[in-house]
């Protein structure tokens, strides 16, 4: 039983990374995104943000200062769509 434990919870804390790093190239694009003015980079950015929070609200004890940045990014989107930002889609 302890062996299989021990599987278990390296397949789990494998997926964890993997997500992560789905989450790290998911920024890298949405920004390659934006730095050559392709349409479609907000929603692009408003899933990677929202995929990177849940990752961080489950490590909050460690990455706290992730869930404020993912909050930000979520308002600084929010508030620009709201007041017609300068930033081309």
């Amino acid at each position: 039983m302890r062996s299989f434990l021990h599987w278990g919870a390296g397949i789990i804390l494998a997926l964890h990374g993997l997500i992560w790093g789905v989450a790290a190239l998911g920024f890298v694009l949405v920004a390659a995104a934006f730095l050559l003015g392709w349409g479609g980079w907000r929603p692009g950015l408003i899933a990677v943000t929202l995929l990177s929070l849940s990752l961080t609200i489950l490590d909050a004890g460690i990455a706290f200062a992730g869930v404020a940045v993912n909050i930000v990014i979520l308002l600084a989107l929010w508030f620009g769509s709201r007041r017609g930002s300068t930033i081309p889609n």
